[in-house]
């Protein structure tokens, strides 16, 4: 029902549903998202869950009003999935917690030429090299790879020099974040 909302421009759906095991539950599916694709004025949407896949994207990227995004929990999303987001050309805030993304693949970010403010979490380390230099405008980035606990230890997936090398182009860049990079 959320997508009969036409005037809605802020949309916070805040409960990952990891115990779905149908994944079927409204709006935290492929077919919820298609729904919410109707609300062309959405300017902020928070959302997520494991129910949702790389065929929920291309109706994120039907939203073209975005400024703001977040996606979390979505363990079935992928490079081919992010890569559909480009079309959202006035996003300036992205966060991706838990997708299944690698450092190549941040690459199909280079066309969100808005983009300030970049969030990503439980990036996975793929030995391609990290490509984010077209993203002229971006202020503030927070990288965080995959981690795993062995024993009492949270190890992180390493960064390598060159991932990094791209980030000496983005001029406007005030704040960097990169937990568990040394």
């Amino acid at each position: 029902y959320l997508g009969q909302l036409s005037n809605l421009k802020h949309l916070e759906v805040s409960t990952v549903l990891y115990l779905d095991p149908k994944r079927d539950i409204g709006y935290y599916t492929d077919k919820g998202v298609a729904e919410l694709a109707k609300c062309k004025l959405l300017e902020e949407l928070t959302i997520g869950s494991i129910g949702m896949t790389n065929e929920a994207m291309p109706d994120i990227a039907k939203l073209t009003k975005l400024k703001r995004l977040n996606l979390f929990g979505c363990s079935n999303v992928t490079n081919k999935g992010i890569e559909k987001l480009k079309t959202l050309k006035s996003l300036q805030d992205l966060s991706i917690y838990e997708a299944d993304i690698t450092i190549g693949g941040l690459s199909f970010l280079n066309e969100l030429s808005n983009l300030t403010n970049l969030n990503l979490d439980g990036v996975q380390q793929d030995n391609g090299v990290m490509d984010i230099s077209k993203l002229t405008n971006l202020a503030d980035i927070t990288i965080t790879t995959k981690r795993k606990r062995i024993d009492t230890e949270i190890v992180y997936e390493k960064l390598n020099n060159s991932d990094l090398a791209c980030l000496a182009k983005l001029t406007k860049l005030r704040r960097v974040q990169i937990p568990g990079y040394g």
